[in-house]
């Protein structure tokens, strides 16, 4: 095995932990680590290719800048305890379902307009 497989492998192991890190964290804060750890890890893949702008770029930009922001954000917001991450989903939960019937309303609206009454869609969307 050479030095370079035992590096994508390696990272890659790294890539994917942190990729389910961030998906299974409860913990934003520990989610956003989790982020950190696969940026690195992507950042030594493009090492690995002899890419050492774009490995320069995703350690300053993204893992410097973007998850300081993400990081700055959870914290003014205070969304550190469990209780306040299941309201925001509650409120976005609140906030989407009138959207979806909206959407749907106007996909029923659409077919209605193209097909005429030849296919009746459930009469409460219409």
């Amino acid at each position: 095995m050479t030095v370079e497989a035992a590096t994508f492998a390696i990272c890659a192991i790294i890539v994917l932990a942190g990729a389910f890190g961030v998906i299974w964290s409860r913990n934003p804060v520990h989610s956003a680590l989790s982020l950190v750890a696969t940026l690195f890890g992507i950042a030594v893949l493009f090492l690995n290719q002899n890419a050492q702008l774009l490995a320069a770029v995703q350690v300053i930009v993204y893992t410097g800048a973007i998850v300081v922001l993400i990081l700055f954000v959870i914290m003014l917001l205070g969304v550190d305890r469990d209780e306040d991450i299941d309201a925001i989903g509650q409120q976005i939960g609140d906030a989407v379902r009138p959207g979806h019937r909206d959407h749907f309303q106007l996909h029923a609206k659409f077919i209605r307009q193209q097909l005429g009454d030849v296919i009746v869609v459930a009469g409460w969307l219409l």
